[in-house]
């Protein structure tokens, strides 16, 4: 099982827009509660189920559960399912997760895609993608949940 902590500095990015601000305030919410997303993968890595706790330890039911399966070595299905139709994938809600940066840091052809896809602000399920992304805290996290500077905020500042 891999744990990411929900709402922590650096670890997602954010639409600028309204849905995002909302969907960040939530996550910053749950960071004070060390809530964290599980990943449970299966034994080859191919899938797995996401769902979240609360102090490490006691299970959020968000009316909805999360998973993620591997379609090839760069794409994964990122689903999406609601308790109220738990046998059928919100077209909506879930999402294909590309790699754009192989593990030396070098461009895959999914990279170029996205760019274009964002600078011809083309809608994907009735959302233009923004060119630019929010970030929670700062390298370091300083005070205030991440949120104020830490010891390399300088660094970065320069």
């Amino acid at each position: 099982t891999f744990k990411l902590r929900s709402g922590a500095p650096l670890n997602w990015s954010y639409s600028t827009g309204t849905a995002g601000w909302i969907y960040w305030a939530f996550l910053r919410l749950s960071y004070p509660l060390c809530s964290k997303l599980h990943f449970r993968f299966d034994p080859e890595y191919t899938s797995a189920d996401m769902p979240l706790y609360m102090c490490n330890c006691v299970w959020m039911p968000m009316g909805m559960t999360w998973t993620m399966e591997q379609i090839d070595e760069n794409s994964w299905d990122r689903n999406i399912y609601f308790c109220w139709s738990p046998d059928s994938k919100s077209k909506k809600g879930s999402y294909i997760l590309r790699r754009v940066l192989d593990g030396s840091g070098n461009e895959l052809p999914a990279l170029q895609e996205m760019m274009t896809g964002i600078e011809q602000r083309t809608k994907v399920k009735g959302t233009k993608k923004p060119m630019q992304q929010i970030i929670n805290g700062w390298p370091g996290g300083g005070g205030c949940c991440g949120l104020l500077p830490g010891p390399d905020a300088q660094r970065l500042l320069l």
